[in-house]
């Protein structure tokens, strides 16, 4: 039986029943571009492109001793459905092949010193696909906790946590095993706190992974960070969407002296825009230092110191050498204390360019930031360029946007007209469906002028009466971003609450 009536929209993968895959070979399956993605009433679906396929259809019936109805696919990304369907199958019967093992003491690997390093293990199988997965999904972070009967697999995405995989407690040891053996931590010790980095490779890159484990009630919670290789350092072209801010940003950074403070909480993307601009001033002629805790990625052209308190070096401490090094500029971490804060601004006052963050919600909280650490307000005004305050917001995913009539709450928050529309993204596979798909950077961006530096030293430590422009603000650029269609009003309320 052969029914072509229908097209098919784009199948999630997971969520096709294990058994219907594999009762298709997966080498067929890929040669001749077939999805079977469902059985009911005796008839297996598979989805392909739409053409002649009596032969097909007449070999699938003699493999599956099935009917078969081909439902009509047109897509380009098919192989890649296909390749992922039978990935994440192959990935299940590691998990089944590992719990067989396990619980006929054929294989015991959590109680062994010696990590299974055959490619096609189990527990190898199981955490490459963990890893390659959440490079796939775009994942900052891979998250490993375990519960009572399970341990569950959550990735970072776009600033958010998603559940992706639940998996039997009994493979747990295996994998977070091999995970330790990789990253060079002890996997004897269950008890303690450790850190650890490796290397991965999937497809023809490379990432960076920095892996924690913390002992928890039920085991030990891992953390893996992901860092791209090849993606190590984004231009400002591409963090500041306003041309106007862009060329404001590259003008600081043309100054000789002073110092340049981001601000905003953690996961904004300060670190990001700090290198983005390390790569804008990295040349022959310029002598540049970080100071880092830790060094994330590295950069040819630049001198990247580590942080080790241990040894000795904070950054306080890493910054008085480094000023004996003969620097132009410097770019440190973070300003954590009233030393590394008088340190920076002495730095910035004598013929150096500092890089900088503070934690602070907005840009004029840095300067309060930096009094109450004991900065004095002659050498502040002296020495800042500028502050910059960001965050990131979530993009509405174009696969899945939409188009709908805002509540009254939403009108009023963002002083819409009566007829105004809204868009958000109603949830897809692409993007996992969340109704996100990537982040755009916001900035609130104050430069030091002669004005500034003026109230600065009038003012009597209340810095309410500083105003930026109404425009510049954070909560104005995300509004813009939500009425373009860009993002969403949560987004926005995220924003507007700070």
């Amino acid at each position: 039986m052969m029914d072509t009536c229908f097209s098919l929209s784009k199948p999630d993968v997971k969520r096709i029943d294990s058994t219907v895959l594999d009762l298709v070979p997966e080498d067929f399956a890929i040669k001749h571009r077939i999805l079977p993605f469902m059985v009911q009433d005796g008839l297996l679906y598979i989805a392909m492109e739409k053409k002649e396929a009596g032969e097909i259809i007449a070999r699938l019936r003699l493999i599956t001793n099935m009917k078969v109805s081909i439902v009509e696919y047109k897509s380009e990304d098919l192989d890649k459905l296909i390749f992922q369907a039978y990935k994440h199958l192959n990935f299940l019967k590691a998990i089944e092949n590992l719990k067989n093992e396990i619980k006929t003491e054929y294989f015991r690997f959590s109680n062994s010193k010696e990590p299974e390093s055959n490619s096609n293990a189990p527990g190898v199988k199981i955490l490459n696909h963990i890893i390659n997965t959440a490079i796939e999904r775009r994942a900052s972070d891979i998250h490993f906790e375990p519960y009572g009967s399970f341990f569950q697999i959550r990735y970072r995405i776009d600033g958010s946590l998603c559940k992706f995989f639940q998996i039997p407690i009994e493979v747990y040891g295996t994998v977070t095993s091999r995970l330790k053996v990789l990253a060079h931590m002890d996997i004897s010790e269950k008890r303690a706190f450790q850190d650890g980095k490796c290397k991965h490779f999937h497809g023809n890159k490379e990432f960076d992974l920095r892996v924690s484990s913390i002992p928890v009630v039920y085991g030990e919670k891992f953390v893996v960070r992901i860092l791209d290789k090849s993606n190590l350092f984004i231009s400002l072209d591409k963090i500041y969407y306003k041309k106007e801010q862009n060329k404001l940003v590259k003008n600081f950074l043309m100054k000789g002296s002073g110092i340049i403070l981001t601000t905003g909480p953690t996961g904004s993307g300060k670190s990001t825009t700090l290198y983005a601009m390390l790569k804008e001033l990295n040349k022959q002629s310029c002598n540049i230092t970080t100071i880092e805790n830790p060094v994330e990625y590295t950069m040819k052209g630049v001198n990247q110191i580590n942080v080790n308190p241990k040894a000795g070096i904070t950054f306080a401490a890493g910054l008085r050498s480094v000023l004996r090094q003969d620097p132009d500029i410097i770019m440190l971490g973070e300003i954590r204390d009233e030393q590394t804060a008088a340190i920076a601004i002495r730095a910035a006052i004598t013929g150096h360019l500092v890089l900088s963050t503070l934690h602070t919600r907005d840009a004029k909280g840095a300067i309060t930031r930096l009094l109450e650490m004991g900065v004095e307000k002659y050498l502040l005004a002296d020495a800042l360029i500028a502050l910059i305050a960001q965050r990131l917001v979530r993009k509405i995913c174009p696969k899945c946007k939409e188009s709908y009539y805002p509540s009254h709450f939403e009108k009023e928050i963002l002083s819409l007209s009566k007829d105004k529309k809204l868009f958000r993204g109603k949830g897809c596979s692409d993007c996992n469906y969340s109704g996100y798909s990537n982040r755009q950077v916001i900035s609130e961006i104050i430069s030091i002028d002669e004005d500034w530096r003026r109230k600065l030293l009038l003012v009597n430590n209340n810095f309410d009466g500083f105003r930026i422009k109404k425009k510049d603000s954070l909560q104005e650029q995300c509004k813009a971003l939500v009425i373009a269609g860009i993002t969403t009003s949560d987004e926005f309320i995220k924003v507007y609450k700070g």
